[in-house]
């Protein structure tokens, strides 16, 4: 039995809403060995404008809470020598 492949709006959701926290569509996909591959989620991505659409929004939301994460680790001097 291998991934899912077909498009379901459950797994979508779950998706969307862990990209929007900052996750990476690998390590959520890597994670549970119930979600569709990566490279599926990207297919679904290619084929789906609705969902296209959401997923970039939440690409967006999660790349502003890396990019404030990295800016947080390069401002905190606590462990500077």
């Amino acid at each position: 039995m291998g991934r899912k492949t077909t498009f379901n709006e459950k797994d979508a959701e779950f998706i969307l809403d862990e990209l929007t926290r900052g996750k990476t569509l690998t390590a959520i996909c890597r994670k549970d060995k119930a979600l569709p591959a990566a490279c599926t989620v990207l297919g679904w991505a290619a084929k789906n404008e609705d969902f296209h659409q959401r997923y970039v929004r939440a690409r967006l939301s999660g790349y502003t809470l890396m990019g404030d994460q990295v800016l947080d680790i390069a401002d905190d001097t606590s462990d500077d020598q």
